[in-house]
């Protein structure tokens, strides 16, 4: 890996780019899961660091890998091999412990199921419904504005997008259906959109193409279904966040059967405009998701595409709704049907995850954001120029790594000092990049040595 971002640094230089986002090739947290499917990140073990889940449609397998740091992972640590062929993991708590439990859709059971954890990552499962035929996605969320977290299907075969009410310890009140209007309801996620302050539902459903929308009326009770898009062609995935930097959130979407990435524009009031295309060139896109994976202060696009292309794709956002041609992560990487992004290995930057044919495995973000002053947090760097000792002053300083124009590190060390004085006396005159971690982000700066 280190040969790698030598190579990233050194293509920065030469190419005079003072912003770039790079991704490492893949790294395997596990190749033993058969099929796995919804891979996603959340701290399971109470220790900071983000833990990985994965289910195995296959075998029936829920497991997670404890994150040691550093984004290296444990062995598989099995929470079931009985969820008969999850189809969608999400986590949150659910019972108020201060824990990460999981909520999962299994497929054929037609379940809906969660499972507690006790704060150290052992897990009892309790199931909420087995009304959700073919079920096919799950979310988590406050939706009738009690403080707790409630839990939202959306099921195939009986066409339903519906809610569980939490009592508050992790009991379910019955299923409560929002729709039965989606046929064969893929996909489900919930966030304000209408900036009344609770929480809406979105839904995507693949036989009638339709992207809906169900308003809360602010006690888990739901308007019909207000149709955004009707022509997305195997509607598979939706996600809400904000796209075009206006403060409310938008609407996101991938169709499988056109390949086709879109967004479309909230008003501020839950209205939205047409359909926005950003990419056609997927086949079988499955997944969607969104995170500032530049650093530039706006939500970039990640998808999956299939059919044959097998790649991971993020497109950049110019902070007004307008995307880039795609950027490819990875390819071929078969078999992947979801993707995710976080911070996984705590270094400030947005990371992918994904599965693959028997494998999840995930992409570091090798993001240099900058080659200027930084003034995160009031770091000075001086002087620069310089003909030895370089002062750093700064707070929450984590890590400083010093790199020659060929990409070599030269120092590299852990600090929690506020003042730190380099000598550089040894070096031979020339350029040298600075990296600095802090709480809050990783920022390269240029020096010279003179």
């Amino acid at each position: 890996m280190r040969n790698f971002k030598i190579l990233v640094l050194a293509f920065l230089i030469c190419s005079n780019i003072i912003g770039q986002t790079v991704f490492s090739p893949e790294q395997i947290i596990s190749s033993s899961q058969n099929a796995p499917i919804s891979p996603y990140c959340a701290d399971i073990d109470g220790d900071n660091l983000k833990d990985v889940i994965a289910a195995s449609w296959s075998d029936d397998n829920i497991c997670w890998y404890k994150n040691i740091g550093n984004g290296t992972f444990s062995n598989a640590d099995t929470i079931t091999t009985t969820a008969y062929h999850v189809r969608c993991i999400y986590a949150k708590d659910i019972n108020g412990d201060n824990a990460i439990d999981i909520i999962t859709a299994e497929e054929w059971a037609n379940k809906i199921v969660w499972y507690e954890n006790d704060g150290l990552g052992n897990f009892i499962s309790h199931t909420i419904s087995t009304s959700a035929a073919l079920s096919q996605s799950v979310y988590s969320i406050d939706l009738d504005g009690d403080g707790d977290n409630d839990v939202l299907s959306a099921s195939q075969s009986d066409n339903k997008v519906a809610w569980y009410k939490n009592n508050g310890n992790g009991t379910f009140g019955t299923q409560q259906i929002i729709s039965g209007a989606s046929s064969a309801a893929q996909s489900v996620f919930s966030i304000d959109l209408d900036n009344d302050g609770d929480n809406d539902v979105l839904s995507a459903s693949v036989n009638d193409d339709k992207i809906a929308l169900y308003k809360n009326n602010g006690n888990g009770t739901f308007s019909s279904q207000q149709v955004i898009c009707n022509t997305a062609d195997g509607a598979w995935s939706v996600y809400s966040i904000d796209l075009d930097g206006d403060n409310d959130n938008d609407v996101l979407s991938a169709s499988y059967y056109d390949g086709t990435i879109s967004w479309f524009e909230n008003d501020g009031l839950g209205n939205f405009g047409i359909r926005n295309i950003i990419d056609t060139s997927g086949v079988a896109v499955q997944s969607v998701f969104a995170a500032d994976l530049d650093n530039d202060g706006d939500n970039d696009v990640l998808s999956t595409s299939s059919g044959g292309i097998n790649k991971i794709l993020w497109f950049e956002n110019d902070g007004f709704g307008n995307f880039s041609t795609p950027n490819v992560i990875a390819s071929p990487i078969n078999g992947a049907n979801f993707v995710f992004s976080t911070d996984i290995d705590s270094d400030g930057d947005f990371d992918v995850l994904t599965t693959g044919v028997n494998k999840v495995v995930w992409y570091e973000n090798l993001l240099i954001t900058k080659i200027e002053e930084l003034n995160i947090n009031n770091i000075n760097i001086f002087p620069n120029p310089t003909s030895n000792i370089i002062q750093i002053e700064g707070q929450k300083i984590k890590n400083i790594e010093i790199t020659n124009q060929f990409g070599q590190i030269i120092k590299q060390f852990n600090t929690t000092k506020e003042i730190i004085s380099l000598d550089l006396k040894n070096q031979s005159k020339g350029i040298y990049f600075i990296k600095i971690l802090t709480d809050k982000e990783v920022q390269v700066e240029k020096i010279i040595l003179e």
